[in-house]
């Protein structure tokens, strides 16, 4: 499974980040995989997160929890869509609060 697919759903899973925060996370610190890399001081200073969903981020259980999707996903035969994807669909993507990720 890929990284930086994992961190994206990873991401979708912990608490108190909406998709909106979910998309400024992921453009500052330039990738999903990065801000589970980004120092735990450094995460709490971005605005809108705070120290209760850095320490979220760095508990693990999003991590473990995307595991667990992907390889329920993968035995359901379902697909998992994020919006950096090129198959995401256009006319969701003009919309700021659109979902980041798709179940199909």
């Amino acid at each position: 499974m890929d990284q930086e697919r994992l961190s994206l759903l990873a991401l979708h899973f912990v608490p108190g980040i909406g998709d909106v925060l979910f998309r400024q996370l992921v453009s500052y610190c330039g990738s999903a995989s990065q801000v589970f890399k980004l120092p735990k001081g450094k995460l709490e200073k971005v605005p809108g997160i705070g120290p209760i969903a850095a320490e979220a981020v760095f508990n693990g259980k999003s991590i473990a929890q995307a595991e667990a999707e992907f390889k329920k996903a993968e035995k359901e035969d379902a697909n998992i869509l994020f919006y950096t994807d090129p198959s995401y669909p256009a006319r969701l993507k003009v919309w700021d609060d659109s979902p980041v990720v798709l179940f199909t």
